[in-house]
């Protein structure tokens, strides 16, 4: 009976993915040589990928040639990021550039280059709720992937958009493909320019109401406070999506068809509101031509009800991000998944990534006969 049922899934997955679009991130490791590059190009092709999102820059280093960041040092000898969309135009591959937008450097060490954003505006990133710059904190006291540029900073925007720009100019890529654009939770964005605009209209310091909760609870009372707080999520939140509509404005001003997409919080109340990521908005205005909700679960049961419920709330197109990587030792997971997200009518999905596939053969082996 088992084997009918994953008879029956296989032949709905193979139906239904006929029409569906497929993308496949590709994370910066499998850049610093060519014959990786070549691998996952081949790998692209045997599971009908459409389209590779490759990590050209995770954490302010680059996989191509830049006037702004370093050179990545283990791809110091060559383009890898030329290379790819080369080889990949051959394979008839669609190359978007895969960009961490705020994530810089690392908690574990400091990048040793002069020209390092790190260590050129350590002004520029982030502040926590206790006024301390993420530069301060260690990787051990810290859920955080990595240090954190502020949005908000007009300066920080700048540079974020000659980032963009250098890319779309430079290089004949199909898309730029957006992550890390969000806040990593409400307790940030408490930097003092952001204070001092905030506290202009409203009459509060922001940290000052964080650091004295019970002060400000009987000087504006419990209303007045939830008013405050939500006009300080507000400003953060249409900070990063006024970040994403410059972004647009920059890409589409050099080279109209290219395709602008971000890779998102799969739980759309969650991204709204503790992430301050408005995705849900950035489709409404036409600010994303795709987004990629990461799904990136074991549960099917739970997939399938965020795929419902992102498609009854959001307009626009999405390709549903799913994380592979977490089903490595249950790959008939993941195709059940794919077929779940398919049902559902969402027109692509997205898998992370190469890296967690190459190294699993019976994943990829299981995906090569399914999507092949």
């Amino acid at each position: 009976m088992r084997r009918l049922v994953w008879i029956l899934v296989f032949l709905l997955v193979l139906g239904s993915l006929a029409s569906a679009r497929r993308g496949l991130w590709v994370v910066r490791d499998a850049l610093t040589d060519k014959g990786q590059i070549d691998r996952a190009i081949e790998v692209a092709r045997d599971l009908g990928i459409d389209f590779l999102l490759l990590q050209v820059n995770g954490r302010g280093e680059a996989y191509y040639e830049s006037k702004l960041f370093p050179k990545a040092k283990l791809a110091e000898d060559f383009d890898p990021l030329a290379y790819a969309i080369a080889q990949s135009r051959r394979a008839g591959l669609e190359v978007h550039a895969w960009v961490n937008l705020l994530t810089m450097g690392s908690f574990v060490y400091r990048p040793q280059d002069s020209r390092h954003v790190l260590n050129q505006h350590p002004e520029w990133f982030m502040v926590d709720a206790k006024g301390k710059n993420l530069l301060t904190y260690e990787r051990g006291n810290t859920y955080l992937p990595a240090p954190m540029l502020e949005p908000a900073l007009p300066e920080v925007q700048a540079f974020l958009r000659a980032m963009v720009r250098e890319l779309a100019a430079n290089y004949d890529v199909d898309g730029i493909h957006l992550d890390y654009v969000r806040y990593p939770t409400r307790d940030f964005g408490y930097s003092s320019q952001n204070r001092a605009a905030f506290a202009e209209e409203w009459g509060v310091d922001p940290l000052d109401l964080a650091g004295r909760p019970d002060y400000w609870q009987r000087r504006l009372g419990a209303e007045g406070c939830e008013r405050v707080l939500a006009a300080w999520d507000d400003f953060r939140r249409d900070k990063v999506t006024e970040l994403v509509r410059q972004i647009r404005a920059e890409v589409k001003g050099l080279r109209p068809h290219l395709k602008l997409s971000a890779a998102v919080y799969g739980d759309l109340k969650d991204s709204r509101e503790e992430r301050l990521q408005d995705w849900g908005k950035w489709l409404a205005e036409g600010l994303l031509d795709f987004a990629v909700p990461m799904l990136y679960s074991t549960s099917t049961l739970l997939v399938d009800n965020q795929v419902q419920q992102i498609l009854r709330s959001t307009a626009g197109t999405l390709y549903i991000g799913l994380g592979a990587y977490a089903l490595v030792d249950e790959p008939e997971k993941l195709v059940e998944q794919i077929q779940r997200v398919r049902t559902r009518g969402a027109p692509g999905v997205v898998l992370f990534s190469f890296n967690a596939i190459v190294d699993h053969p019976r994943l990829l082996a299981l995906l090569q006969q399914v999507l092949g």
